[in-house]
């Protein structure tokens, strides 16, 4: 599969590049139902694991092609295992 910007940056950083593609994930967690699944630059694996972290969450990743993650966040308790 091959991936491409539908609009260019006005910037051309590595950082820029990472930081709005963590922006949007960090928005998709908190407004879409889990289990999410996203895509991520290998070089955002650091920063996924912080977002999953910061947000109780767990993250499964597979990296088919070595450039980028698929990754699946899901809940860290499952249903019916919390007690009251």
């Amino acid at each position: 599969m091959e991936y491409a910007l539908v609009v260019a940056f006005d910037r051309d950083t590595v950082d820029f590049a990472r930081g709005v593609e963590v922006g949007i994930l960090h928005q998709r967690l908190r407004t879409e139902p889990l289990p999410l699944e996203a895509t991520v630059h290998v070089e955002n694996a650091e920063m996924a694991i912080r977002l999953a972290d910061t947000n109780g969450l767990t993250v499964r990743a597979e990296n088919p092609n070595g450039e980028w993650l698929q990754l699946v966040f899901s809940s860290s308790v499952s249903p019916g295992s919390m007690s009251s």
